[in-house]
């Protein structure tokens, strides 16, 4: 499946984007990380890895709404990044819909407008 190769050779898989989160999240010294959802997907031992890659992905947008900077880091690379698999597109969706209510980064800005044709504003930190 060609899906399957291209999110998990690109880094994209559960265990890879956990640690991510959670080194973000220690070192921009994020108060309240995503702890729970990534509790309750880690125990989903017989769920296949795409649909925990999706249950993650959608975790760390719902807190790039609730401003965690360690999940808008992981947004704006996602969105960035040309990994595909199923439903990656909803949720590379949803993901620019939220960033550009987050307060990003001057480099993160910059990263997100470089993919993008329309000048949408968005909020620099």
């Amino acid at each position: 499946m060609r899906y399957k190769e291209d999110y998990l050779t690109a880094g994209w898989t559960y265990d890879n984007v956990r640690q991510r989160y959670l080194d973000l999240a220690q070192r921009l010294r994020v108060p309240t990380p995503i702890q729970t959802d990534l509790a309750a997907i880690q125990a989903l031992p017989s769920t296949p890895e795409r649909a925990k890659v999706k249950r993650l992905l959608w975790a760390i947008s719902d807190g790039v709404m609730l401003g965690d900077k360690a999940c808008i880091q992981i947004a704006v690379e996602f969105v960035a990044e040309p990994v595909y698999f199923y439903y990656s597109a909803s949720i590379r969706s949803k993901m620019r819909t939220r960033l550009k209510q987050a307060l990003l980064t001057a480099k993160q800005r910059q990263r997100l407008q470089s993919l993008q044709s329309d000048s949408t504003t968005i909020n620099v930190v």
